[in-house]
């Protein structure tokens, strides 16, 4: 199970239990997660919030306590190597003190009032998941397919209300609705597009909240992408798999069908493009990227089907997730720079790029 450090602050005006938790996952330094915490230490409930870290050592993360003084409480979990961020995933959401618990990228930027707006969606509507919206925090047009064709239903701006899936990877869930899962944890976090579906199966309910944007680091360039999303979607058919406990019968059905699965993804794509109104300035060349991408993952996940993942592929698709400003270019590294100077995406880049920029 590995060890942990778990450190308390204690003060006066806070309560003895935090309300949520956010648990972030570095695969070395405790550096990696420091840009994103420092959007954490703004939130407008940074008092009522526990700050989990999850990584291989204490020696090894070498973590900033003093930045972390400002939280609720904050815990050091080590767990050695890992093979994949589920596997990490899943010891977060079992370290965590708190009724709610969100895993925080580190390449993404929350607005100051995320926290507590996601926290009231939970106390006023009972939901066993809640979402919010994305936006890209780079400019480039393969970062604007890329976010279309992997979080389209999260893409801003958006109606808040009941949902079918959430932003992957951008949701926060009741602790003990994902425990559930037991030794499936890693399979169904680290692959929501299997879990949306099973929760709804359930008896759950999900819901988007249109009422804060996260800003989210894309990638950049086009090899990038399609290898993510062939290494992704082999991933999600073997997750698939096992979590919905599929006969034979029904994964060869699905390995016939695969030939589609790049159109009728398209398809979804397209219809949250149109919903947020960025027709004129997305197509049709960011169609065009989404349906190659398409492509390279339909044969990814008719491979998951047939023979399932392998340990190469997960860590590959791990790098991705945990160093994602290896997999940013130059001009979107200008754009993503303007965080430095304190600007949001919704002041600079919320305007798609135009054809052959």
């Amino acid at each position: 199970m590995g060890r942990f450090v778990w450190l308390l602050r204690v003060g006066s005006k806070m309560s003895s239990h935090p309300d949520i938790s956010i648990f972030m996952i570095t695969d070395d330094s405790y550096a990696k997660c420091a840009r994103t915490i420092s959007y954490l230490k703004q939130q407008t409930i940074v008092d009522r919030i526990e700050m989990v870290i999850v990584g291989p050592s204490l020696e090894e993360m070498q973590p900033d306590f003093d930045d972390l003084q400002d939280f609720h409480s904050y815990k050091i979990v080590e767990m050695g190597e890992f093979p994949w961020v589920g596997v990490a995933a899943a010891r977060g959401f079992k370290e965590a003190s708190a009724e709610y618990v969100i895993y925080a990228e580190e390449h993404d930027f929350p607005p100051d009032d995320w926290a507590e707006v996601v926290l009231k969606a939970f106390e006023s509507g009972g939901y066993d998941a809640v979402g919010w919206g994305m936006l890209p925090a780079n400019p480039g047009l393969v970062a604007w397919a890329h976010i279309y064709g992997q979080f389209g239903d999260a893409v801003a701006p958006l109606e808040s209300g009941p949902a079918e899936r959430l932003g992957p990877h951008h949701g926060a869930y009741r602790r003990e609705t994902l425990l559930e899962y037991g030794e499936d944890l890693p399979y169904a976090f680290g692959n929501e597009g299997v879990l949306y579906p099973d929760l709804i199966r359930r008896g759950k309910t999900l819901y988007l909240t249109g009422e804060t944007v996260t800003e989210h680091t894309q990638i950049s360039n086009f090899s990038d992408y399609a290898r993510l999303e062939f290494i992704g979607m082999r991933i999600y058919a073997a997750s698939r798999m096992r979590v919905e406990k599929w006969p034979i019968w029904k994964r060869a059905l699905y390995i016939a069908g695969s030939p589609l699965i790049p159109f009728l993804r398209l398809w979804r794509s397209l219809g949250h493009i149109r919903r947020t109104k960025r027709s004129r300035e997305l197509l049709p060349q960011a169609a065009f990227v989404i349906l190659a991408v398409n492509v390279a993952g339909a044969l990814g996940e008719a491979i998951g089907y047939a023979i399932g993942a392998d340990d190469q592929g997960r860590a590959e698709r791990m790098q991705i997730e945990l160093d994602r400003y290896s997999f940013v270019n130059e001009q979107d590294r200008a754009g993503r720079a303007r965080f430095a100077s304190g600007k949001t995406v919704q002041e600079t880049d919320a305007t798609p790029p135009q054809q052959g920029s």
